[in-house]
């Protein structure tokens, strides 16, 4: 008897010491996987803040520049500076006035601002679209004052008003077309309309998260917007420098990027804080350090769930072990235990509250037990009306054969069957994709007394793995088709990928190069080596042309960055650009032939036409002889041909100086100066004032502007334009009106008429030389007027066309490019 109860006690230890032992190692494997899933979390909240803090700051900074662009943009209005010269000029100009309110007015509702306030060069306040602005404040005075000093915009700080609302002043100085001082522009804009809302937003929802604007004033960090947490107005809170651990304090002491501190309340957050290019400013996007890991600690309690599990089956096991009893003496103590056992209650208690469905069954494959969620699956409503029962007497009986034969192997060669992966119809009818893990349950000496098995819903991560598989097949097919060459190479300079069907044009393989160093492989190619370094260094880098093995490639590297801001390698694409470059010769050459064509085209003509002259006033000067000294003294028919030889030859000279004005056009150097147009009209309406006094032409133009170009071909132009429409003027009295208006690259301009008009079907052949839409005997001319008219707007690097309808008068259109350089 005592024998029997040492060998009792001996059975016992051993078991329990297996089970202490299991219990140390899932401790231990929970505590690894605790902290490797840490690792994670913490880099992946580290790089969500560090971005979310970067758009924040680029989002201000570009608020900031697009608001002194527009100021800017208006400022240079020759519209604006044309209506504030005249302002200078006249102060109570009523129309004047209208219209700069009007402008101002516009720019208001168009630009997102406040208030838009004009102000003299003596610093006078003008206009304002505010007329209960009487005068300003003492920041906008500061601002303007910088702004008077360094001639550039000027954004102020954030201030009070008189009605304690915060604002914002953007100002730049206004200077007319002689670079004299008209005043000044002021952007008066509402923090709590524009800024505010673009610095609180938050891309993601969250119960802490919060941006916050501050600056340093007298070595204290003042708060510029309205904190979430406190009630204290936006520039009214201020935290003294002392506080080292507070991450705004960090941030003004230098430190960029992420920040782990503490906020103005005390509460330990992470931060990102990036300085605001050109201003006092910083921006802070932080979020509390205890929901950035909310995740972490769902992680630990799920781990711990878990180490509760395993326990929980170790236990299980060592009571299958110490029993040899046959299934249904097990099944009786299992559920004899269940009833009268604490122990069995909690189990019981932690194995229902998983979603996990958990099963166990004996030697024979007959279930002796399992949680409610497996319960649900199998469409039961209590756990023990499945002991007893196969599979065989289950929902998923056609699937039992292959549950029997895995079961088998577990029994039979004692291993653990993991990861099956398989389609399971639950007692809803409902197929989902399962994980199942399958282990032995041994008794103490090691034979296998049942199966333990745990399997989970896995549709979700099976679904987004085959569209993560689709997605990276389509990506490895995009770039092994791609008519170029995609590679990487590490911080050493290593290629790590290499795809593209450019490879094959130099005679490389999809991953030829991979695990052979860039400066290697490519050392004698200077351009390739230099522009791989310079990207290893943090730029973007763009190589134009190179030929590698007789192909031209461009190619562009751009380094990779990560979370830290440390360089890990680069990427790169290369296209091969030998058709363009072929091409581009080809058209290079055909351009040099063509303007060497034309060039001796032109001098011909030149040449021709002012050769002709000399045998031409010969010929005219002895036929106008023999009109005077034989008229009437011989018979009708001489008179007549001597009339035609005289006439034909005053016509061949005028055709020859049109041509030989046209072709002097480009043969003689253009010199581009300023030009005064209002000038330029004058000159052609005294060179016309006998055609105009003649047929009682009104010529209408406002003040025109001054333009870069060559005066004497825009005496030209306007001369032709304005003879064209005298000469083919209809019965009413002739209106001649000129006008422009212009981009920001050129000028438009018109010439209109009431005359007889022009069938738009054949406009095409208007500006071609020597055509005519009308006989000879109707309306003189040469036909070269409106080519002359074209290849001078070319030579200016605009176009010309025209508008116009039979009996209702025509518009003559021509473009004159600002970009045209003063020859001095």
């Amino acid at each position: 008897m005592k024998q029997r109860k040492v060998n009792v006690n001996n059975d016992i230890k051993f078991p329990f010491l297996i089970m202490f032992l299991v219990m140390i190692f899932c401790i231990l494997l929970g505590v690894f996987y605790y902290q490797l899933k840490s690792k994670d979390i913490i880099n992946e909240k580290y790089e969500l803040i560090g971005a979310i803090g970067k758009i924040k700051g680029e989002e201000i900074e570009n608020w900031r520049e697009e608001r002194i662009s527009d100021l800017s943009i208006l400022a240079e209005s020759t519209f604006l500076i044309h209506n504030l010269t005249m302002l200078m000029e006249n102060p109570d100009d009523e129309q004047v006035l209208n219209k700069l309110t009007e402008l101002m007015v516009k720019q208001k509702k168009n630009k997102y601002i406040n208030e838009m306030i004009y102000v003299s060069h003596d610093r006078a306040l003008m206009l304002s679209t505010d007329k209960s602005i009487s005068s300003l404040n003492t920041e906008t005075l500061r601002v303007l004052k910088s702004t008077s000093e360094t001639g550039n915009p000027v954004i102020s700080e954030l201030y009070n008003d008189e009605n304690n609302q915060i604002f914002i002043d953007i100002v730049t100085s206004v200077r007319g077309m002689n670079n004299e001082e008209l005043g000044y522009l002021i952007i008066h804009s509402k923090a709590e309309d524009y800024l505010y809302p673009l610095i609180q937003s938050w891309p993601l929802p969250s119960d802490t998260a919060e941006t916050i604007l501050f600056k340093v004033v007298d070595s204290q960090i003042l708060f510029l917007n309205t904190l979430r947490f406190i009630n204290n107005p936006p520039l009214t809170y201020y935290i003294p420098f002392e506080e080292k651990l507070v991450a705004a304090v960090q941030a003004a002491n230098g430190k960029e990027g992420v920040i782990l501190g503490y906020d103005y309340r005390g509460e330990r957050v992470i931060a990102d804080a990036r300085k605001i290019k050109d201003s006092k400013w910083y921006i802070l996007a932080k979020m509390d350090y205890k929901e950035m890991f909310r995740d972490l600690r769902m992680q630990a309690f799920n781990i711990s769930v878990m180490v509760v599990v395993l326990l929980a089956f170790s236990l299980l096991s060592l009571i299958f072990a110490y029993n040899k009893k046959h299934s249904s003496v097990m099944k009786k103590l299992y559920l004899a235990e269940k009833e009268n056992s604490e122990t069995a209650k909690v189990f019981k208690t932690v194995i229902n509250s998983l979603p996990q469905r958990i099963f166990w069954k004996d030697s024979e494959f007959k279930y002796l037990g399992g949680n409610k969620a497996f319960a649900k699956d199998t469409g039961v409503n209590r756990i023990e009306e499945l002991v007893g029962k196969s599979d065989y007497d289950l929902i998923w009986e056609e699937l039992a054969d292959q549950y029997r034969a895995a079961d088998i192997k577990i029994l039979t060669e004692k291993k653990n069957i993991l990861g099956i992966e398989e389609q399971i119809k639950n007692a809803d009818n409902i197929t989902y994709w399962a994980k199942t893990d399958k282990i032995p349950l041994t008794d103490e000496n090691g034979e296998v007394t049942g199966i333990l098995g745990i399997y989970e819903d896995i549709t979700q991560a099976k679904q987004l793995q085959e569209k993560l598989r689709s997605s990276e097949q389509f990506l490895k097919n995009v770039m092994a088709n791609l008519d170029a060459v995609v590679f990487a190479f590490d911080k050493n300079g290593v290629f790590t990928f290499s795809d593209g069907k450019g490879l094959s044009k130099i005679g490389l393989e999809p991953g030829q190069v991979v695990g052979q160093s860039v400066f290697d492989i490519y050392k004698d190619f200077e351009v390739i080596t230099a522009a791989c370094q310079k990207c290893l260094s943090g730029e973007d880098v763009m190589t134009n042309d190179l030929n590698v093995n007789g192909v031209y490639f461009s190619s562009f590297y751009q380094p990779v960055i990560n979370t830290k801001g440390e360089i890990e390698g680069a990427v790169g694409l290369s296209v091969d650009v030998s058709e363009r470059i072929k091409a581009e010769k080809i058209i290079e050459n055909t351009l040099d032939e063509l303007k060497r064509s034309n060039r001796e085209l032109e001098q011909f003509a030149y040449v021709a036409s002012h050769d002709l002259q000399e045998p031409l006033r010969m010929v005219s000067s002895y036929a106008q002889l023999l009109g005077e000294r034989y008229s009437g003294k011989l018979d009708e028919k001489a008179d007549k041909y001597i009339f035609y030889a005289v006439d034909g030859a005053k016509r061949m000279q005028g055709l020859i100086n049109d041509l030989l004005s046209y072709s002097r056009i480009n043969t003689r150097g253009r010199k581009v100066e300023k030009v005064n147009l209002n000038h330029t009209i004058s000159q052609v309406q005294y060179s016309l004032s006998l055609q105009i006094e003649n047929c009682h032409a009104n010529l209408i133009y406002d003040t025109l502007p001054v333009i870069h170009a060559d005066s004497t071909q825009m005496f030209q132009l306007f001369q032709n334009l304005i003879g064209n429409a005298i000469k083919f003027r209809s019965n009413d009295i002739l209106q001649i009106e000129i006008g422009y208006s212009e981009t920001q690259d050129e000028w438009q301009f018109f010439v209109k008429d009431n005359g007889i008009g022009i069938d738009m079907t054949y406009v095409d052949q208007l500006f071609k030389i020597f055509q005519r839409l009308h006989t000879r005997s109707e309306y003189e001319g040469s036909g070269i007027g409106l080519a002359i008219c074209k290849r001078i707007i070319e030579s200016h690097g605009g176009k010309i066309w025209v508008e116009s309808e039979l009996g209702k008068g025509s518009t003559f259109y021509f473009t004159i490019s600002k970009k045209l350089e003063v020859i001095k």
